[in-house]
C-alpha cells in the first residue's frame, strides 16, 4: 500500500529528467517513480510535434508512444511487409484486434481474417506523417548507385508511374522474363518495399506495354537506314519452336560512323518452308520494310536452298541502284562456324567407340558422390595436379566432348589406378576398360579438336570484327596438317591425311573460296600482302599460287574503283592526290646524322608518291607492329580515314563481313536451335518483338536459346560452402566443380 502511495504521489507529481539525473542512482521507494504512459499519437522514435512550443524541462514529460497500454510491453517481433509500420494495441478486446500507426497514431481493425492489411496499406499511401509520402509531387529523391553506372551516381529524380512501368518493360526484354512475372506474389512484395508508390501492372499491360516499346524501337532503326545510306551485311538463320513453327531471323552486321561494330536482328519471322525461292522473297522484303538498299553480302550456311535464295536475290538486287557491290559477284559468303562443324562431325563419327569408351569411363566417375571421392583419391595418389574435374559431354554439342576429352586424358593414371583398386569398375565395362593405345588416340584426337575449337571461337565471335583473321586461321590449319601428315607417329599422320580430305571436301579448292577473305586480310594494316605472298608460297604450288595472288589484287582494285563511283565527291576530291604534310623527321630537325627512315620519309614526300591512288600508297606504307596485342584494326582505319578516305569506307564495309551466322554460344551445335517453351507459347509477332527489341535494347546482347541455369550448379555449392563455413578439406578432397 506504501508503495502503492508513493507511486500515485510520484505520478501525480512526475520530475523532469534533469532532477532524475541529479538523483541518486539508487532511489528510494518514495522516490521511485514509474515510466509515464506511451502517448498514442507521437512515435517514438522521434519528438513530438509540440516539442518546440514546450519548455525544454516539460518536453521530457511528453509520453513516448511505442505502445497504446500502460503496461510495459517487449519489443515487437518485426514483421514483414506493411506490418512495419503499425503497432498492435494491447489489452483491447480479443474479438476486435486494433493497430495503430507508428507515424500518426490512427487506430485501424487488424483482424486479418476478416479485413486484411489491405486498409493498412492504403492508409500508408495517404498518410501525412509518413516520411516516405512525398509533401509535393514534384519533389525528388537522390539516387546512388555502384561507380560503374558513373550516369547515374547522384541522380536526382521524381516518381513518375509511368517511367517505372517503361522499366518493367525493358526489364521484362532485356533479361527475358515471362509477362507473368508481374503478377507474382514475390514481385509485388518486393515493389512494395522498394517503392511502395509504383503499383505492378498486369501481365496483359506489360505486354502491350513490351510490344509498343518494340514499335517505337523498330521506328527508330528504320530512320536510322534510311538516313544513313548504311552498307550492311546480312547474316540468316532458322529456328524452331516446340510446337514445330519454323522461323527465321535476319540479321544486319556494319561497322556505324564511329567505328564501332553494329550487329542489330531485324527480323524473327515465320517462315512458310525451307525453299530457296521462298527464303529469297522473305529477305527481300525484309531489305524492304528496313528501307536497306545496299548490302555487302549474305553469310549462310552451305545448302543447296541457300544457293537458290542467293541467284534470287542477285536477280532482283541488280535493279537496285548502287544495291549489289559488282553485281552480287561476292554476294555469298560461307559460314565457317558451319563447315567447321561438318568436318568435326566427320571426325568425331569415325571416333565415335573411341569416344564412348571414356565418356563410359567418366559417367562411372560422376554416378555418385563416393565413386568420386574414390576417384580423387586415386589421382592424389598419383600426384596429379589439376584445377578442373571431370565433365560428361552434351550430345549436340562437340566443344562439350572435346572438353570432356582432354580433362579425362590427363587423369589417366588416375584411371588406370582405379582399374587396379575397384573391381566394380572393371565389371562396370565388362572387362574392356581403356588401355593404353586408347588413351594415346584420344590424345591425338584432342589435338585436332584444339585447333577447330579455338579457331571456331574467333570465327563465331560477334563482339568485334574477324573477317580480317580468316586466312591465318586457314593457313594454321594447311600448315598443321601437312606438318602432321609425315609425322612419324602413324596415329598422327593418319587422322592428319584423313582431315585434309575432309577440310577441301567442305572448302573446296583455295581458288573458289570467297576473294573478300582474302581482301579483309590486306586490308589488316599489319599484313597487307605480304603474309598472303609467303603463305601461299609455302603452302600451294607456284602456279597455284600466282592465280591467288592475282585473283587478290585484281579483287582489291575493282572494288576500289566501285567505291570511288559510288562515293560523293566530298569523299574523292583527294583521289587524285593528297597534300604533302608538314612531317618533318625529328632526327633532322635536330641535326643529327641523316638515316633510313629519313630516307624512307622523303620518299613518301616525293612526288610520284602521290600521284598514285590509295591503294597503291596504302601498300607502299610500312606495316603495323605484328605484335601488338593491344591493336585495333577498327581504330587504325579511324585514324587514317582522312588520309584514305575512300579505301577507309571499303575497309569499314569489308571488315564488318560476319565469318559465322551464329555467336560462338552456339558455334558448337550439332542440332537444330530451339526456342525455349516461354517463347514457344507466344505468337509469331509478339516472339519476333521479344527477341529484336532485346537485341536493340541491351548493351551486350545476350543470346536468347541459352538457359540462364547453366552456371547455377556451381554457384550453388559456392554458396553453400560459404554457409556451411567449411574452408579445410584433405589434400584430395574434390571441390565439386565441374566446369
Amino acid at each position: 500500500m506504501e508503495s502503492d502511495a508513493d507511486s500515485a504521489a510520484s505520478s501525480s507529481n512526475p520530475r523532469t529528467l534533469m532532477e532524475y539525473a541529479n538523483s541518486s542512482s539508487t532511489p528510494s521507494p518514495s522516490s521511485h517513480f514509474d515510466s509515464p504512459p506511451h502517448h498514442p499519437h507521437f512515435p517514438s522514435s522521434a519528438p513530438p510535434p509540440l516539442a518546440g512550443l514546450l519548455p525544454s524541462n516539460e518536453f521530457e514529460m511528453l509520453p513516448p508512444c511505442n505502445t497504446i497500454t500502460n503496461k510495459k510491453r517487449k519489443r515487437p517481433r518485426t514483421v514483414l511487409g506493411v506490418w512495419n509500420h503499425f503497432t498492435k494495441i494491447e489489452g483491447c478486446d480479443p474479438a476486435e484486434l486494433k493497430v495503430a500507426c507508428n507515424y500518426c497514431g490512427r487506430h485501424y481493425a487488424s483482424d486479418t481474417k476478416k479485413i486484411g492489411a489491405s486498409i493498412m496499406k492504403c492508409h500508408l499511401n495517404s498518410c501525412k506523417e509518413y516520411p516516405y509520402n512525398l509533401e509535393y509531387p514534384h519533389q525528388k529523391n537522390v539516387s546512388f548507385k555502384d561507380r560503374k553506372d558513373d550516369e547515374y551516381v547522384g541522380q536526382v529524380k521524381a516518381f513518375n508511374k509511368e517511367a517505372c512501368k517503361a522499366a518493367c518493360a525493358r526489364m521484362i526484354i532485356k533479361d527475358g522474363l515471362p509477362f507473368t512475372l508481374v503478377e507474382g506474389e514475390g514481385f509485388k512484395e518486393f515493389c512494395v518495399e522498394l517503392c511502395p508508390e509504383f503499383d505492378p501492372p498486369s501481365s496483359k499491360v506489360i505486354a502491350r506495354d513490351v510490344y509498343q516499346l518494340y514499335l517505337e524501337e523498330k521506328k527508330k532503326l528504320q530512320s536510322f537506314f534510311m538516313n544513313n545510306n548504311v552498307m550492311v551485311s546480312l547474316t540468316t538463320d532458322t529456328w524452331t519452336s516446340i510446337q514445330n513453327i519454323n522461323y527465321m531471323v535476319l540479321t544486319a552486321h556494319f561497322v556505324d560512323s564511329d567505328w564501332i561494330p553494329q550487329k542489330k536482328i531485324l527480323n524473327f519471322c515465320q517462315i512458310a518452308n525451307d525453299k530457296g525461292e521462298t527464303i529469297g522473297k522473305l529477305i527481300e522484303s525484309c531489305l524492304i520494310e528496313w528501307h536497306i538498299e545496299r548490302f555487302f553480302t549474305i553469310t549462310m550456311d552451305n545448302a543447296k536452298t541457300n544457293d537458290v535464295a542467293i541467284a534470287y536475290l542477285r536477280g532482283k538486287l541488280k535493279n537496285w541502284k548502287n544495291g549489289c557491290v559488282l553485281e552480287g559477284e561476292f554476294l555469298h559468303m560461307q559460314c565457317c562456324a558451319h563447315i567447321m562443324n561438318l568436318i568435326v562431325t566427320d571426325v568425331l563419327n569415325e571416333q565415335n567407340n573411341l569416344i564412348d569408351l571414356i565418356r563410359k569411363a567418366v559417367k562411372y566417375v560422376r554416378s555418385c558422390p563416393s565413386k568420386l571421392l574414390e576417384f580423387m583419391a586415386c589421382a592424389w595418389k598419383e600426384k596429379i595436379e589439376f584445377k578442373k574435374l571431370l565433365t560428361l559431354d552434351v550430345s549436340i554439342r562437340w566443344d562439350s566432348t572435346y572438353l570432356m576429352l582432354e580433362a579425362a586424358c590427363k587423369f589417366e593414371n588416375a584411371f588406370n589406378r582405379m582399374e587396379e583398386e575397384d573391381k566394380q569398375y572393371v565389371s562396370y565395362f565388362g572387362d574392356v576398360t581403356p588401355q593404353p593405345s586408347d588413351w594415346k588416340k584420344a590424345r591425338v584426337l584432342v589435338q585436332f579438336l584444339k585447333i577447330f575449337y579455338d579457331i571456331t571461337l574467333i570465327f563465331s565471335s560477334s563482339l568485334k570484327v574477324n573477317s580480317n583473321l580468316f586466312f591465318i586461321e586457314f593457313a594454321k590449319i594447311e600448315k598443321l596438317l601437312l606438318d602432321w601428315m609425315v609425322d612419324k607417329d602413324a596415329t598422327l599422320s593418319g587422322m592428319a591425311s584423313n582431315m585434309k580430305v575432309k577440310l577441301h571436301k567442305y572448302w573446296g579448292s583455295i581458288e573458289k573460296i570467297n576473294k573478300l577473305f582474302f581482301v579483309a586480310h590486306v586490308l589488316d594494316p599489319r599484313f597487307k600482302l605480304s603474309f598472303i605472298e609467303f603463305a601461299i608460297d609455302k603452302l600451294y604450288p607456284q602456279e597455284v599460287s600466282e592465280k591467288i595472288l592475282q585473283g587478290v589484287k585484281d579483287t582489291l582494285y575493282r572494288l576500289f574503283e566501285f567505291y570511288v563511283a559510288s562515293s560523293t565527291p566530298a569523299d574523292t576530291q583527294t583521289l587524285n592526290g593528297v597534300q604533302p604534310t608538314n612531317e618533318v623527321n625529328s632526327s633532322c630537325a635536330h641535326g643529327e646524322e641523316k638515316g633510313i627512315m629519313w630516307e624512307f620519309k622523303r620518299r613518301k614526300m616525293d612526288s610520284s608518291y602521290h600521284k598514285k591512288n590509295e591503294v597503291d600508297r596504302y601498300l607502299m606504307e610500312l606495316e603495323e607492329d605484328k605484335d601488338n596485342a593491344f591493336f585495333n584494326v577498327l581504330d587504325w582505319w579511324k585514324l587514317n580515314s582522312t588520309k584514305y578516305k575512300v579505301l577507309s569506307l571499303l575497309a569499314r564495309d569489308v571488315l564488318a563481313i560476319p565469318l559465322s551466322t551464329v555467336a560462338s554460344e552456339s558455334a558448337f551445335n550439332f542440332g537444330g536451335r530451339i526456342l525455349d517453351p516461354f517463347r514457344s507459347s507466344l505468337t509469331p509477332k509478339i516472339v519476333e518483338a521479344l527477341i529484336c527489341s532485346q537485341n536493340w535494347l541491351r548493351s551486350i546482347p545476350l543470346p536468347f536459346h541459352i538457359c540462364a541455369y547453366d552456371d547455377c550448379f556451381e554457384l550453388c555449392q559456392d554458396v553453400e560452402k560459404g554457409i556451411s563455413g567449411n574452408g579445410s578439406s584433405s589434400p584430395w578432397t574434390p571441390m565439386l566443380t565441374f566446369d
